[in-house]
């Protein structure tokens, strides 16, 4: 004897072992993914770069000075740089310099207005900016 399937065993579209199986995939999935976020696996370039430090400090009407203060975990401050499109930095307008060391002091002169001046951590082969000002 031949039995036919019930409407309930026809509409089943996934075996119960499958549905669990794909339920644990999912949970294993954002667990990784929470474990990575809590011990700062998937950003911890971002994080050195947040923990470098600059000041600005205006010395006239279009001119202003940025302090390497801190390079945090970043091991060399010559991976620190200053740039701007439209101010003068290291003599060039939309030129580029690098620091030195901790303390030194990269002069930004003839700034226009609504100019931007952006300081940028190189970390393995990535430019993370970590700090932007208005020239004036």
């Amino acid at each position: 004897m031949v039995r036919e399937p019930t409407e309930s065993e026809d509409e089943r579209a996934v075996s119960p072992a499958v549905g669990v199986v794909l339920l644990l995939a999912v949970a294993v999935v954002i667990a990784v993914t929470i474990g990575a976020y809590v011990t700062g696996y998937g950003g911890t370039l971002r994080g050195k770069a947040d923990q470098v430090d600059v000041r600005f400090d205006e010395k006239g009407m279009d001119d202003v000075d940025v302090q390497l203060t801190d390079t945090g975990p970043v091991e060399n401050a010559s991976n620190v740089s200053v740039t701007s499109e439209r101010c003068r930095v290291g003599g060039t307008v939309g030129g580029t310099e690098r620091f030195s060391n901790v303390g030194d002091v990269v002069s930004v002169t003839s700034c226009p207005n609504g100019a931007t001046i952006t300081v940028r951590v190189a970390i393995e082969g990535e430019q993370y900016v970590v700090s932007e000002q208005d020239g004036t």
